[in-house]
């Protein structure tokens, strides 16, 4: 089971045997409830812009990507907001070289297939 808030912040709350599943629903505190068997796997498609200098906010987007963390070539974003369950933004940090964006949830980590180039 999970639960994601209404400011997009995703929990796990305890994971079942194979199988198990139910729809999501909405909580009477507003909280939206569901059950997965391992939290959903994160897919990171795309991002805007695909360059941009150190603290350029960067728009990703895929699947599954609430709380979510960000790492720019293995550096870690300086700000991580989420838009959303399939949207977020990253700040790119300092000293940061071009490489692939990494989207790590609590569902597990998805790379994107393009790189950002840093200018």
């Amino acid at each position: 089971m999970f639960r994601v808030t209404t400011s997009g912040e995703y929990t796990p709350l305890h994971t079942f045997g194979e199988g198990c599943y139910c729809p999501l629903t909405q909580g009477s505190d507003g909280i939206i409830y569901g059950a997965t068997i391992n939290g959903p796997a994160p897919r990171a498609l795309q991002f805007i812009p695909q360059t941009g200098a150190p603290g350029t906010k960067v728009h990703i987007w895929g699947y599954n990507l609430l709380s979510a963390t960000v790492q720019f070539n293995g550096v870690t974003a300086t700000a991580v907001t989420n838009a959303g369950s399939n949207y977020v933004w990253a700040v790119v940090p300092a000293g940061v070289t071009s490489g692939p964006i990494t989207v790590t949830t609590p569902g597990g980590v998805s790379i994107t297939p393009g790189s950002f180039t840093v200018e």
